[in-house]
């Protein structure tokens, strides 16, 4: 299991166990603008903005902040312990930019902007037709 620094800070600026959590699911929601990663959309009320295990817990998913994003209840309910990329993939709300902005998320624990993302997909994308013309020509 590798955890994070950061996944540990929070209990150092909390009390108890229970305001550590608090602590550590609000500097996650924070980090999405307070919005589901997936569909986009503001939480109704506090109650409304959940935690998803992106690789669920009973699939052996861990509380870490790289499997984790904030999802309205809708979505999250939706996905349930499903793979995240197919599910995602089948929704309205579905752009490729948004999936490239959570897995830099659950790789890198950023998140970043619609406009960083697609920046960073179009050099992904360069570079790798890069890397296959230079295969070719050594092969």
């Amino acid at each position: 299991m590798h955890l994070k620094v950061s996944d540990y800070l929070y209990n150092m600026e909390a009390l108890n166990n229970r305001q550590a959590k608090k602590l550590w699911r609000d500097a996650i929601k924070r980090s999405w603008n307070n919005c589901c990663a997936y569909c986009g959309k503001p939480p109704i009320d506090d109650s409304s903005l959940t935690l998803d295990h992106v690789k669920a817990k009973c699939k052996g998913g861990e509380d870490l902040r790289t499997n984790i994003v904030p999802a309205d209840k809708k979505c999250n309910h939706s996905k349930g312990s499903s793979e995240w990329k197919p599910w995602f993939r089948e929704q309205p709300f579905y752009e490729e930019w948004k999936e490239y902005r959570i897995d830099y998320w659950l790789k890198h624990d950023v998140v970043l902007s619609e406009h960083q993302s697609k920046l960073l997909m179009e050099q992904d994308i360069l570079l790798k037709l890069i890397d296959e013309k230079i295969g070719r020509a050594h092969v």
